[in-house]
This record gives structure tokens, sequence and C-alpha cells, in this order.
């Protein structure tokens, strides 16, 4: 199974669980990918450093640039079963500016 794990006010509101959820994951086949509205670069390089800081074992972290979730992870080729998101439509929406 491919699970999408969105980073702000998901990840961040609880990251112990949050990392043992991951380890759980991945340790039973599942990957799990990071899959946040942000953009590359500067702010992605937070969302990187805590990466290793958690050490999470994951598949990659998908910086979506304020685009649409699924069809952004769509277009790189990942079919994620499993979405979870503090904001739901982020998955069929780009943000709002």
């Amino acid at each position: 199974m491919n699970i999408g794990l969105d980073w702000d006010d998901t990840f961040t509101r609880d990251p112990i669980a949050w990392a043992a959820f991951c380890k759980l994951m991945t340790e039973r086949g599942h990957k799990v990918y990071i899959v946040t509205w942000r953009y590359e670069g500067y702010e992605a390089e937070e969302v990187l450093a805590s990466v290793q800081y958690w050490k999470l074992e994951i598949e990659g972290v998908y910086c979506t640039g304020r685009k649409a979730k699924q069809s952004f992870m769509f277009g790189k080729g990942i079919c994620i079963d499993v979405m979870i998101d503090d904001t739901p439509h982020a998955w069929i929406r780009d943000m709002e500016m």
C-alpha cells in the first residue's frame, strides 16, 4: 500500500506518533510518502531536516508547490492508496492564494 502523509498540521501535530506510524508501516511492507503543499527549496529544507532528525524511513518528500496532491503524485508515477491530511481538499484542489 502507498500511504501519503501530509506534513504541516498533520505530522507536525504529533511527530513522535507519526514517526512510529511510519516505522510500523514500512516494517509491514508499505511505502510512506510525505506529500506537502510546500514549495521545493527553502520551504522544503525544514521538512527534509526533520525527516533526518526523526530518522523516517520513507520513500521521499514531495512538495507540490501548492498544487493538488493527487494529480501531482500521479504525475510522478505514484498512486497513493491512502492519504492522511488535515486538509482533505488538498488532495484534489490547488491551494487558494
